[in-house]
């Protein structure tokens, strides 16, 4: 399994803690079967090596989504459970030990709307960085 791999599975895992999610997915679904919902991608990575360190910086998206059928309620739904998702990772930045040398933190997030199989959608993006530094070579 690779880094990223385990970083992301860390990641997702402390997004499930957040008790108002109903699913936390690994990958962006064709439709919203419940209400909050979230998923992890991967927005970018880079890689500088050190002196024999790799430092993977992989930055993530965690996507939280709600439809839209009460917009006043749908919007705070969605905002106040992208609030507990950064602070769940802010809260455990190491994901539970999966990073062990570096850390995560959630300093950001972009807000907006997604049509999803016909259905429009409020969704918050809250971002992550988690640091991850490996001897150079390792995946």
């Amino acid at each position: 399994m690779s880094r990223f791999t385990l970083v992301r599975d860390g990641l997702v895992a402390v997004v499930e803690d957040v008790t108002a999610l109903k699913a936390v997915l690994k990958y962006e679904p064709q439709t919203v079967q419940v209400a909050p919902m979230a998923w992890v991608i991967l927005d970018s990575y880079t890689k500088p090596v050190a002196i024999q360190i790799t430092t993977w910086k992989f930055r993530f998206a965690v996507r939280v989504v709600v439809p839209i059928q009460n917009s006043q309620e749908a919007e705070d739904l969605c905002v106040d459970t992208a609030i507990s998702v950064a602070a769940a990772i802010d809260a455990n930045p190491q994901f539970s030990g999966v990073i062990v040398n570096g850390m995560a933190t959630s300093e950001d997030g972009q807000t907006g709307w997604l049509i999803i199989n016909g259905v429009k959608c409020r969704v918050v993006d809250v971002f992550c960085t988690a640091m991850d530094k490996q001897p150079s070579g390792a995946l």
